[in-house]
Order: structure tokens, then C-alpha cells, then sequence
């Protein structure tokens, strides 16, 4: 802080401005230590976690202003509860907006919300805010879709907003320097939006369906041998997701196992996913019964029964309402 001043009073002293208050938060001024102590007693009583940011680039828009304004010596506070990160930002451009519905203004907030959730990542960490993380431009994109356009009823437009951004990602295909955290946050979006996708009623039923499978498909864990415990979430996710647009597709088999698949390994027992899932998989069996794939499906579920739900024994003659039930 001292120091920070010590540059605002070289610009003031061009300007013309007040100088009493700045040249009072000079290093070790009554002023500057009296802030700080007062700010450590409120801190350590609350055991809070600090996290303080200083600028790793330049400020340049004046000339006689060429140099970082926020360093690393001026931004620590000395607190053993506190860690130090280093942005990818200037002065000038680290909070950049003119008003509240300023986008930059909003991925501002949803960063300070993030660092607030999830605490503070590794010590002296190089971070890039509020724009320059996946996470955070992917996690924006789905914050959006409810607020801007599921709420209006302009599912379609969402979606097509979406689809643009995951679009842009293709150049990054090879998801180099991308997180665990940058990579779940992306196959949430795909999960979210397939199911708006627009109609094309120029294709099949059979197409619409495998065009949106493809779509979920796209996406894989950053290591697939070893997901992390959300990727295994997304993944079945996506699988819920198959499932569901196959029934409404009318494929009928596809729905089938894939529903059946997501239920046994991958729903959480008791979950409100694992509920729906299991709604879709009853209306499914009620519908086999006519089919030209039922007689085969229904069979196998006779005979094999599922992992999930109550258990009821089963006949091999018994109907689709039976099974279902």
C-alpha cells in the first residue's frame, strides 16, 4: 500500500490533485500501520483466509505511469492466513466495466464467487481472472442459460449461444494446459444444452437422435483410464441423457440399455437424477409392449431383472405394466 501511494503522489504531483490524504498512507505513517493493524485484528479474529493479488504486467497507458502499480512487496499484508497470487492483468484492464450488466462486470463477480466457494488454490499460484479460464468462460455460459433464456422461453437461442462457445473450443482441441476443473465444467455445458437442441425435422427421428449422441459423446474425461470422481458424474450424466433422448426419439433399444446402464452404475441412490431416471425407464417399458424391439427387451428384462429400485420378482410372461411397476 505504501508504495502504491508513493506512485499515486508522483502522478498527483502532475495533475494537480489533492495530496494530504495519499502522502498520509506513506510507509510507515500513524495512518498506514493503524489500517493494517486494524484489518489483521478483524482477520485473525475471524480466521479468515486471505487471498491478496498483485499485477504481474505494467500499466501503460501514461507514459509517466509506465510500471506496475499493484507489485508483490505492496500487496502483502504479512498474515499467516495469507496467500499470494499474481494476475495476468494490468491496472488498467484488472477490472475493466462501466456498469453492472457488463459482462466483464458479471465474469468479475462469478470469479469472486468461485474463489469464495471453493478457498484459495496453491501458494504464489500465477492465476488468469476473470476471462482467461475455462472454467469460468464455460461455467458463465451455463449461469446464462437459465437467467437469459430457458427463463424467457427461448430455449432454442440458448442453446445456439452455447453451441458457439463449444464451437470456439475446437482450436483447443487438444485441451493442452486445461484443468480437471476447465474439462468438467465443459461436459456439464454439453449435458445441459442437448436436450434444446433445435428440431430438424428434415432428419430422422433416427439422425436428431444420433446427431445429439455424437454431441455427447464429443466429450471425454482429461484421463479416461482414471476420471476423477465429477468426470465419472458427467459421464453418466451424459449416459441419463442418451437414454432419455433416445426414448423421446423412439429408440427404443438405445433408451433402453442406456438408462438401464446409467441406473445400476452410475446413479446416486436416493437422488433426484436417479428418480428421473428410473421415471424415464418405466415409461419406457410401459411403451416396449407394442414395439417391434419390445418382445426382445422385455425378455431380458424378465429374465435379468435390474440393480436399482425395489425388487420384485419377476415371470417371463409377465406384461410390460408388471415389469414397469
Amino acid at each position: 500500500m505504501a508504495d502504491i501511494a508513493d506512485k499515486i503522489i508522483r502522478f498527483t504531483n502532475v495533475t494537480g490533485a489533492p495530496q494530504k490524504f495519499v502522502k498520509a498512507l506513506k510507509q510507515r505513517s500513524p495512518e498506514l500501520r493503524a489500517i493494517a493493524e486494524k484489518f489483521r485484528q478483524i482477520v485473525n479474529q475471524r480466521r479468515m483466509p486471505i487471498a491478496s493479488f498483485y499485477e504481474l504486467h505494467a500499466f501503460t497507458a501514461i507514459p509517466c505511469m509506465n510500471f506496475v502499480v499493484v507489485t508483490k512487496d505492496s500487496a502483502i499484508l504479512h498474515i499467516p492466513s495469507e496467500r499470494l497470487y499474481g494476475a495476468e492483468r494490468n491496472h488498467r484492464n484488472i477490472a475493466k466495466f462501466e456498469n453492472t450488466d457488463d459482462e466483464v462486470f458479471q465474469q468479475v463477480v462469478d470469479s469472486l464467487a468461485f474463489f469464495m466457494k471453493n478457498g484459495t488454490v496453491s501458494s504464489n499460484a500465477r492465476v488468469f481472472i476473470p476471462w482467461d479460464t475455462m472454467f469460468l468462460r464455460a461455467r458463465l455460459c451455463s449461469k446464462r442459460l437459465p437467467l437469459e433464456y430457458y427463463k424467457p422461453g427461448r430455449l432454442y437461442e440458448g442453446c445456439k449461444a452455447a453451441d458457439t462457445f463449444l464451437e470456439s473450443l475446437e482450436a483447443e482441441r487438444d485441451r493442452q494446459g486445461w484443468t480437471n476443473r476447465d474439462n468438467d465444467e465443459v461436459g456439464i455445458l454439453r449435458a445441459l444444452t442437448v436436450e434444446h437442441h433445435p428440431p430438424e425435422p428434415e432428419l430422422s427421428p433416427r439422425e436428431r437422435w444420433q446427431k445429439r449422441a455424437d454431441f455427447i459423446d464429443a466429450w471425454k474425461p482429461l484421463h479416461p483410464n482414471h476420471p476423477s470422481t465429477l468426470e465419472n458424474y458427467i459421464v453418466g450424466l451424459g449416459l441419463r441423457m442418451r437414454g432419455k433422448l433416445a426414448k423421446d426419439f423412439g429408440q427404443f433399444k438405445e433408451a433402453y440399455f442406456g438408462l438401464k446402464e446409467y441406473c445400476e452404475l452410475y446413479a446416486e441412490r436416493g437422488s433426484r437424477e436417479e428418480g428421473w431416471a428410473i421415471g424415464d425407464f418405466g415409461q419406457l417399458v410401459v411403451e416396449l409392449e407394442e414395439t417391434e424391439d419390445g418382445k426382445e427387451i422385455l425378455a431380458d428384462l424378465a429374465a435379468h431383472g435390474t440393480n436399482f429400485g425395489e425388487k420384485v420378482p419377476l415371470t417371463e410372461c409377465a406384461r410390460a405394466c408388471d415389469l414397469s411397476s
